[in-house]
């Protein structure tokens, strides 16, 4: 599991921004080229960021 900070810097985002509290709104134009993919936790109500090999490694293509 990648925390949310962690999920922001992989998505490229500057270093202060990703430490902090905002709500964030990514928006990927294509699925097919999603690098991170968001799962929420439906006790908690909070998203959690992973990559998307974790949910599909043997469908990822390096």
């Amino acid at each position: 599991m990648v925390s949310n900070n962690n999920a922001r810097r992989l998505l490229g985002m500057p270093y202060k921004l990703s430490r902090s509290k905002k709500n964030i709104r990514v928006s990927l134009s294509s699925k097919d080229n999603a690098a991170v993919a968001v799962q929420k936790n439906k006790a908690t109500e909070k998203k959690t960021y992973h990559s998307v090999t974790v949910f599909y490694p043997e469908y990822v293509i390096s």
